[in-house]
């Protein structure tokens, strides 16, 4: 009977107890946690008020940004809270080296997965770039033109094609995603610069590019310059790319530099990005590379050098063209460029010379002798013409021309020749000179026919 008296007495003191902690805890957190609340509304309002007021601010928005640097400078390329976003350019936003999302500004173009389909960020297919406005799009066997609106910088939040974990990751995340999408959008209007998050948990990605640029020269001529610098975005619009092959070796052995000029564009950045070591300029070089060197090992070494003319240089033109021409069979093997997310909207053969200048120079020795020899063969059935002539027109009538006039013709011929060419003297029957040479072998030759008809 006592235990029971102690026991009862026991669960009367700690429900006692525990209604007191729970009236103590609700008295005294209830306004500490409004206290919480009301402090940590008013830091949020107050630091909204400033993100607000800085764009208004001369000079704050482009001091926060991310800018690409000349090789050898010393600010960190990577820094940087906002980025200045440039028409046909994307820029890759990453944590770490891990990718979040991607920054567009182009003209009727759009993401090919913010169409109706499955894509997902995750997927490098999400990231292509494909024309906007009125597309035709076949839905459960019905075609229907569907009309998509371009990619702006700034999307509106909405939530991902993916796992219910990441929809109710939105819901929750929503309210305070959308007021600073209401903040980005307030300093793109006004500063043109676009967030990217707070540096160094998340930044730009940046890649190194070495690569030939044209120069004009004070005499009006142009020159090639290598030039190094750190780049913050991929461009979607066209871009020209110079590509100089030095020593490429012919058929023949002989060595050339030829140097390309490719009109180019990335069609997903995301490969671009990921799928060529952070070198994309570097991949390009090396294919197109590979490629005219395959081309050049092929040929001789006058094929080659013909290939300035527009006729010629159509097949390797058209070979570095097709690297970056994406095929229209989905089952068909990608090509080397556009493996990398690149593709070619032009290839142009812009100089063709030989890496050794004494071979430059004996090689044009040879193709003058080869046109003087040309021209005096020619120069000797014109002169032979005339007396060819005159055979034809007196072997009906063997008496009606004389020798003699005869002579006379072939000696009018080398007066002829004489005025025409005052360096060319014909003597026949006498030392002529190597040039001349093939003139009298011609007129002899003519004449000994005539002697014989008449």
């Amino acid at each position: 009977m006592f235990k029971s008296g102690v026991a009862v007495v026991a669960s009367v003191l700690i429900a006692l107890g525990g209604y007191t902690l729970i009236y103590l805890l609700i008295t005294w957190l209830v306004p500490v946690s409004v206290y919480i609340f009301v402090a940590l509304l008013g830091i949020y309002t107050g630091l909204s008020l400033c993100l607000f007021v800085l764009p208004l601010i001369p000079g704050a928005i482009d001091s926060l940004s991310n800018k690409p640097q000349e090789e050898g400078g010393n600010v960190n390329p990577n820094f940087g809270f906002f980025v200045a976003l440039e028409q046909g350019r994307v820029v890759i936003i990453q944590r770490g080296q891990k990718f979040m999302f991607a920054l567009m500004d182009f003209a009727n173009h759009m993401w090919l997965g913010e169409r109706h389909n499955s894509l997902t960020k995750r997927r490098p297919a999400f990231w292509e770039v494909v024309n906007s406005g009125v597309v035709h799009e076949e839905s459960k066997g019905v075609v229907q033109d569907t009309v998509y609106h371009d990619t702006h910088p700034i999307p509106f939040p909405v939530k991902d094609k993916g796992d219910v974990l990441r929809r109710w990751w939105w819901v929750l995340y929503s309210p305070l995603s959308i007021h600073l999408w209401v903040w980005k959008r307030w300093v793109y209007s006004t500063t043109g610069g676009v967030f990217t998050g707070i540096y160094p948990f998340q930044t730009v990605r940046t890649h190194k590019m070495a690569y030939m640029k044209k120069v004009l020269n004070s005499d009006g001529s142009w020159r090639l310059e290598p030039t190094k610098n750190t780049s913050n975005h991929y461009r979607v619009g066209e871009f020209q790319v110079l590509v100089t092959i030095a020593k490429a070796e012919t058929q023949d052995s002989i060595e050339l530099n030829v140097t390309i000029s490719l009109i180019l564009r990335v069609f997903n950045p995301f490969i671009a990005a990921y799928k060529t070591d952070g070198d994309l300029i570097g991949r390009i070089l090396s294919i197109v590379s590979d490629e005219v060197g395959a081309y050049v090992r092929t040929k001789a070494r006058n094929e080659v050098m013909n290939a300035k003319s527009p006729d010629e240089a159509r097949a390797l033109a058209k070979a570095i063209f097709n690297l970056g021409i994406r095929p229209t069979d989905e089952n068909a093997p990608m090509p080397p460029l556009c493996e990398i997310g690149i593709e070619t909207s032009r290839a142009q053969i812009e100089d063709i010379s030989l890496v050794d200048e004494g071979m430059a120079t004996a090689l044009g020795a040879k193709s003058i002798a080869l046109v003087t020899q040309e021209a005096d063969e020619i120069l000797a059935k014109g002169l032979a013409a005339y007396p060819k002539a005159l055979l034809d027109a007196t072997s009906g009538n063997p008496n009606a021309v004389k020798m003699a006039e005869i002579a006379a013709g072939v000696e009018m011929a080398k007066a002829l020749a004489g005025s025409q060419n005052p360096g060319v003297m014909v003597t026949l029957g006498g030392h002529n000179s190597d040039q001349t040479a093939a003139i009298e072998a011609a007129v002899l030759q003519t004449l000994r026919q005539i002697e014989r008809k008449v």
